[in-house]
């Protein structure tokens, strides 16, 4: 997730701002970051050409360090435990998750699906794209109007808190007797809007 290991000209704001959103993540939730060795950087340098796999890798010396780094995560994966995941980058040769810009020896796409060739030495483990991985924030808008529904939302809310989400659950914003003004009223009408807002997804 650092961006200066990309090759030149591919980084978005959105890019960024899903890096940021996925170590944000990773901190709410006290989950330890271990960064891997970008492959790509090792053998073509930092300021690179965008390019896929077969037109700039596909050689002996690039699969014998694919091939170190494997064993030396390996390594660390033996002293630390299974990771959660491995957080990839789509369309990247090496690290794509769903995508990944292989390559074409005929006219066909050089984009194809699969994970890219060093993930791809890691399939024991999970991968998920960091723009997936950043969309954390969920609004959970349910039917609050009995206790047993509100068990519901809770319990819901609570399953979803133990799958690294940070959940809003209106009813547990402001009041809930039978009886409140309408300024009362109003002002939970805001707050979920405005929550609402800097919402990922909605369970509904």
């Amino acid at each position: 997730m650092n961006p200066e290991l990309r090759a030149r000209g591919i980084t978005r704001e959105s890019d960024l701002h899903a890096f940021g959103r996925a170590i944000e993540r990773c901190r709410s939730f006290g989950i330890e970051i271990v960064p891997l060795p970008c492959p790509e950087t090792l053998y073509l340098g930092k300021d690179r050409e965008p390019g896929t796999f077969l037109e700039r890798l596909n050689t002996g010396d690039f699969s014998l360090i694919l091939k170190e780094l494997e064993e030396d995560i390996r390594d660390i994966i033996a002293r630390k435990g299974p990771p959660l995941c491995i957080i990839g980058v789509n369309s990247s040769p090496t690290c794509g998750v769903d995508t990944t810009f292989y390559g074409s020896d005929d006219d066909g796409s050089a984009k194809r699906l699969g994970r890219g060739v060093f993930l791809d030495r890691f399939t024991d483990i999970p991968a998920i794209d960091v723009q997936v991985f950043s969309r954390y924030h969920v609004y959970l808008a349910a039917p609050l109007f009995s206790a047993a529904e509100r068990r519901f939302n809770e319990w819901l809310s609570g399953v979803l808190a133990r799958h690294l989400f940070e959940v809003y659950l209106p009813q547990e914003a402001g009041e809930d007797g039978c009886e409140r003004g309408i300024d009362a009223q109003h002002a939970i009408f805001t707050r979920h809007c405005e929550a609402l807002s800097h919402m990922d997804v909605v369970v509904a």
